[in-house]
């Protein structure tokens, strides 16, 4: 229950910056499916939300700059493009000052080499574009849909009619539905860059030679032989529990363009792995085949 609730405040960004502050020194093994890159999008949210409405308390963010691992940690696992998101949001946080905030990126950058141009201010190619399922894309479609229709509209008359209570330095009301319109705006805005890089895949008679999206494939360790198998699918498709992943993720981007014998090597919760390809399959034929 406790598990629960946690994950619902953090995922809807209503935790409070002394939970999240609790959450982050106590984060553990018990809190493993919980903890990711989302827990700091929080942690930012809430201590703007703070600042916003005045409080003064800078427990929550002295503890980020002075745990060294925190960030590194949360953002272990994650997709790439989840992280650079995250990195743009820190970028455009006014919780930090400019010295702390270089601090605090340059640890992202260290962790994930790819945000440096984000960081710099140089574009890249794989910045032009992302490479994403069709079932994916209309699932921001919709969820951009949702917010532009429904919960910005909805936002909008609760500021209306908090603003009917007048005086708004003491209108609590007020102030939360201004805090949650700048929330739905920069969603709106991260959603609106993310759907114009967006370039819809069906991932179909992908080709066998190498890894790539749209490709099964089967790896072994070299030491005890035990294997793995991972469905390597567009920019926003992650299901770990079936062993589909992004071809943006760590693995897959050590695996794409890897022949039938190839040994990869990357990281993995802290720790690295090194991987014989064993078998590359075409997913779209292996899933009509097992659908059949």
């Amino acid at each position: 229950m406790l598990k629960e609730t946690l994950a619902k405040h953090i995922n809807q960004h209503t935790a409070s910056t002394e939970l999240l502050l609790w959450f982050g020194r106590e984060r553990n093994e018990d809190f493993v499916d919980i903890l990711g890159p989302e827990v700091f999008r929080a942690m930012l949210t809430s201590m703007e939300r703070d600042q916003f409405q005045e409080k003064r308390s800078n427990r929550l963010r002295d503890f980020i700059l002075e745990d060294q691992a925190l960030i590194v940690e949360l953002t272990s696992t994650a997709d790439i493009e989840v992280v650079k998101d995250l990195t743009r949001a820190l970028k455009l946080s006014p919780v930090f000052d400019d010295m702390d905030k270089r601090s605090l990126l340059a640890r992202l950058v260290k962790a994930h080499p790819a945000v440096q141009s984000l960081v710099s201010g140089e574009q890249t190619k794989q910045e032009a574009g992302l490479l994403v399922s069709w079932e994916s894309l209309e699932r921001r479609r919709a969820e951009y849909q949702e917010l532009v229709e429904k919960k910005i509209p909805a936002n909008s008359k609760e500021i209306a009619i908090a603003r009917s209570y007048g005086d708004l330095r003491e209108n609590h009301e007020y102030k939360a539905a201004k805090e949650m319109q700048k929330i739905l705006m920069r969603q709106k805005e991260d959603l609106e860059a993310a759907l114009n890089r967006a370039r819809g895949q069906d991932f179909a008679n992908a080709s066998t030679e190498v890894v790539g999206p749209g490709t099964i494939v089967q790896v072994a360790d070299p030491a005890t032989n035990q294997t793995e198998t991972f469905t390597i699918l567009g920019a926003w498709d992650s299901d770990p529990d079936h062993g589909i992943i992004s071809y943006l993720t760590p693995i897959a981007m050590a695996l794409v363009n890897r022949k039938v014998g190839d040994e990869v090597e990357f990281e993995l919760h802290g720790s690295k792995r090194r991987q014989r390809i064993e078998k590359i399959a075409a997913w779209k034929t292996e899933t009509a085949t097992a659908t059949a």
